[in-house]
């Protein structure tokens, strides 16, 4: 396990006002593209505020629609969004989930496989609440983007080393070559590996790049070195990455793996 991810309420309303419209939304978009979506009931696994669950339900009204998540807040913010009142919300982990087995076609679980305590688990768990022939897509991303790469750098120059550490956990997974054997001895095969490419929009760069950090788990950390310290990550996030500007606007790629498996 690379980073545990406990939110409070403010962390979490700030996740989905701003990291979900920016990447998140993007890229649950672009998952459900990449596959048919087959009929049935869906499960979202470490689904944080709820973005793939909303879109799958906005998709396919008919079908049943869950969402799992450890995280209190997250979840709380889920039920008050678009839709959440018609989808079933659990709070749990991955590594034991809260339902029978042979009880969902499809499952997706984006962004949340770098985060579970014991990735093998999880892997037979998405097997086991799968019926025969169920899909599981897992998106974890792959290569380290130039936005993370710039504030990892900021924060050990203005907060400390283990607080730049930890703002790469979302990019530490990388054992996409390990993923077949555990998926197949968690019942699970994989059919297809792919990758792709989503951008991440930062329209208001100084205000969205806070939002990033203070959204995250390590934001007390930058919170006792004070405003002075994260204007000065901010800045300097910013400043390096020069490039990526269209106008006022901060564009800059992130790509992802793309697993669909096959329950056996």
């Amino acid at each position: 396990m690379w980073e545990s991810y406990p939110l409070d309420a403010q962390a979490a309303a700030l996740y989905e006002e701003e990291r979900v419209p920016a990447i998140f939304a993007p890229l649950a978009e672009a998952t459900l593209r990449a596959f048919a979506l087959p009929p049935g009931a869906f499960l979202d696994v470490a689904c944080g505020t709820g973005v793939v669950a909303r879109l799958v339900r906005e998709r396919r009204g008919n079908r049943r629609v869950v969402g799992l998540d450890p995280n209190r807040a997250m979840l709380d913010m889920a039920r008050a969004s678009r839709h959440g009142a018609s989808i079933e919300w659990y709070e749990g982990q991955a590594e034991a989930m809260p339902f029978e087995n042979d009880t969902f076609s499809v499952l997706i679980c984006q962004q949340g496989l770098q985060y579970f305590s014991d990735e093998g688990a999880a892997l037979r768990e998405m097997g086991r609440v799968l019926a025969p022939g169920g899909l599981a897509v897992i998106t974890v991303w792959c290569g380290l983007p130039p936005m993370f790469a710039a504030l990892s750098r900021a924060l050990a120059r203005h907060v400390d080393e283990a607080t730049a550490v930890r703002a790469l956990a979302p990019f530490r997974w990388d054992d996409a070559a390990g993923l077949e054997a555990r998926a197949q001895a968690g019942g699970l095969r994989l059919l297809r590996g792919n990758h792709i490419t989503v951008e991440r929009v930062l329209d208001a760069p100084a205000t969205n790049m806070v939002a990033e950090v203070l959204s995250m788990p390590y934001a007390d950390a930058v919170r006792a070195r004070g405003c002075a310290a994260l204007d000065k990550v901010v800045e300097d996030t910013l400043a390096e990455l020069g490039d990526y500007f269209d106008g006022p606007i901060l564009r800059i790629p992130q790509e992802t793996h793309v697993f669909v498996l096959a329950a056996q």
